[in-house]
């Protein structure tokens, strides 16, 4: 559920992180999507499609290529 106590506490930690690391210009973080499609069925693994969808962020962000 998105309003959950987890899922909340998660999304203050993520906040706070992302404020800490914008101090730092070498330093980025990667915003995973969340989207139900991307993950197993039991939605704790990357599938195929999760994999592929974070493989081409890792790239944009080493190479700073654009999604077109």
């Amino acid at each position: 559920m998105k309003s959950s106590c987890v899922n909340n506490e998660i999304k203050s930690f993520n906040r706070k992180l992302m404020k800490s690391v914008r101090a730092y210009q070498h330093a980025s973080i990667l915003e995973m999507n969340t989207d139900r499609k991307l993950f197993t069925n039991h939605g704790l693994h990357l599938n195929g499609l999760g994999k592929l969808a974070l493989s081409k962020q890792k790239v944009s962000l080493t190479y700073g290529i654009l999604d077109q």
